[in-house]
């Protein structure tokens, strides 16, 4: 069986995904806090929350990625077949 090896760099660009993921999703609890004139303080104490909520999207991204690059590479798979005809 073979190995599957994930590059530092690979891993790299995940997190960063995923952390981006984090911050878009804090910044929309600070909009909803402002425009909600909510407490400041909910910022801390639904942290719990955001994380999950940008686990959501990270996952919802990944799948969306993993399908593109399945459509890439069928694409570009069939656009070989065919210069080589």
């Amino acid at each position: 069986m073979k190995d599957i090896v994930i590059t530092k760099r690979r891993i790299k660009v995940e997190l960063y995904i995923f952390l981006a993921c984090v911050a878009a999703m804090e910044l929309l609890n600070v909009y909803a806090i402002v425009v909600e004139d909510g407490k400041w303080s909910e910022l801390f104490m639904s942290l719990g929350y955001v994380c999950v909520a940008a686990a959501v999207v990270y996952v919802t991204l990944a799948v969306v990625r993993l399908a593109v690059g399945l459509v890439w590479h069928r694409f570009a798979k069939g656009r070989n077949k065919k210069k080589a005809s």
